[in-house]
């Protein structure tokens, strides 16, 4: 499993670095602010769908290099069309196993829209 953390300006050199490297076998699973970011992963590796998926999280950065989480922590993901294979529900198996909370939703392409709507009227670097 590839856990693509990068910034969405870094989205697509970043993919067509990691490219040759995913296997037939090999999920990736995009946490990403924004909403195309996986569709671009998608366009550069062809025939592997990457999850797209979304962080609730809250933290502060008191000074570079130190950040305080205050809340949250808990991940959705899910797969562009909707649907749910077996291989989703295997990141979710291994990311509840490691303690970190998730969900799959059937409807993340709306989870997304969400956040970045919400984090607008939060953020004022959002806008």
């Amino acid at each position: 499993m590839v856990l693509f953390c990068v910034k969405s300006h870094d989205t697509i050199e970043a993919a067509k670095t990691i490219a040759p490297l995913i296997g037939p076998r090999t999920q990736v699973l995009a946490l990403q602010n924004g909403t195309d970011n996986a569709d671009k992963i998608a366009q550069i590796a062809r025939n592997k769908l990457p999850l797209a998926g979304v962080v609730y999280i809250g933290a502060q950065l008191l000074r570079p290099g130190v950040i305080k989480h205050s809340a949250g922590g808990r991940i959705v993901f899910g797969e562009l069309n909707g649907e749910v294979r077996e291989t989703t529900r295997i990141v979710e198996q291994t990311l509840s196993a490691a303690k970190i909370p998730c969900e799959i939703s059937a409807e993340i392409r709306k989870a997304q829209s969400v956040k970045a709507r919400d984090g607008r009227r939060i953020s004022p670097r959002w806008i």
